[in-house]
């Protein structure tokens, strides 16, 4: 009887760490067959897929064939997965969703910069990223006029795209994965990472930073906010340019992660204006001839910003912007960003996480 019980308890425990081993969608979608059809899916994977009845199953309305599978996750976080084949297709398209018994547990700004920071760990800086767009356009129709961001990884001819939203339900997190190279696709360089000698990722203080940046600029101020540290230059020379004043941006344990520079012109002069304009465009020629046609936008007021993404997880933004000066005048600033990504997002997510 002893036996018999403690096989039994052996049994329960062995299902216990099953259901709580679940499979890594990444590496499903890496393995994953694409020319695989509908029939022989349903017979490889009998075993993970929900049945028909199973009442998460019946909440989707495909009109084609579509399977469930609820073993999966996107680094700590469950995920459900639906894997359809839409007539007309050649191959597959997967979705993941996180569903709402993991998205009610955390704030959902925080909640959504985790998921954004576990696959740029995974996948790198992602190939296109896309705010307030109305995600009805990207063909998701049951979003229709709801405002979100996009953000898309291409590897060989494997599409990974994310759809980040909020409604009246709550956060809203999918990941899609289909076969196909669309033309956002772009072969990225690596972005410039090392100014005046230091290298973005690096632990540096404000003593290596005069130092590195010698008679090219004049020491301001070192100012620390949240998880920041600031070393504010003035009369920088870099890049052919002369700057009023240029920012070395450290975290708090001294990692240099953000560099810009940035000057200013009158709002109301017009040849100041002209020449606002024509630092932004000889700054974007150089850029474009260097890494690539970069993204630019320009909002409702005219101003501009392009960005540049590199395969180092590096982005550098170029901007020409009107906004109010500390003084209290609106003046125009052109300015120039480098950028580590990763350790941005990690920045972000720390803020997030006080709240």
């Amino acid at each position: 009887m002893k036996r018999f019980v403690t096989i039994i308890a052996l049994i329960t425990l062995s299902l216990i760490m099953q259901a709580q081993n679940r499979g890594d969608f990444l590496s499903f979608v890496d393995s994953f067959n694409w020319k695989i059809s509908n029939e022989q899916f349903e017979e490889k994977y009998s075993s993970r897929i929900l049945p028909k009845t199973d009442s998460l199953v019946t909440s989707f309305t495909y009109t084609y064939p579509f399977f469930v599978l609820d073993d999966l996750s996107i680094g700590e976080y469950d995920c459900i997965t639906i894997v359809t084949f839409p007539e007309g297709t050649s191959s597959p398209l997967i979705l993941s969703m996180i569903p709402d018994r993991v998205t009610k547990k955390f704030l959902q700004s925080v909640l959504s910069t985790k998921l954004d920071n576990i696959l740029i760990g995974k996948l790198g800086v992602p190939d296109y990223s896309m705010d307030d767009v109305d995600l009805g356009q990207m063909g998701v129709e049951w979003l229709n006029g709801t405002q979100g961001s996009s953000k898309g990884w291409l590897s060989g001819n494997l599409a990974l795209i994310t759809i980040n939203a909020r409604n009246e339900n709550g956060l809203i997190y999918m990941l899609v994965a289909q076969e196909g190279k669309p033309s956002l696709a772009t072969e990225k360089n690596p972005i410039q990472d090392t100014f005046f000698g230091l290298t973005m990722g690096d632990r540096i203080t404000s003593a290596q930073i005069k130092s590195a940046v010698g008679s090219r600029g004049v020491f301001n101020k070192e100012t620390r906010e949240s998880n920041t540290i600031i070393n504010l230059f003035t009369d920088v020379y870099f890049a052919g340019n002369k700057w009023e004043f240029a920012n070395f941006i450290c975290t708090s344990d001294g990692k240099f992660y953000w560099f810009n520079a940035y000057n200013s012109y009158s709002d109301y002069s017009v040849d100041e204006g002209k020449d606002a304009k024509n630092q932004y465009e000889g700054l974007k020629r150089k850029l474009d001839e260097k890494y690539g046609a970069g993204n630019e936008t320009t909002d409702n007021d005219g101003n501009l910003s392009t960005t540049y993404l590199g395969s180092n997880d590096m982005a550098i933004v170029i901007s020409n912007e009107r906004s109010k000066s500390l003084g209290g005048a609106y003046l125009r600033y052109v300015k120039i960003e480098y950028i580590n990504l990763i350790l941005y997002k990690n920045q972000t997510a720390e803020n997030d996480d006080e709240l």
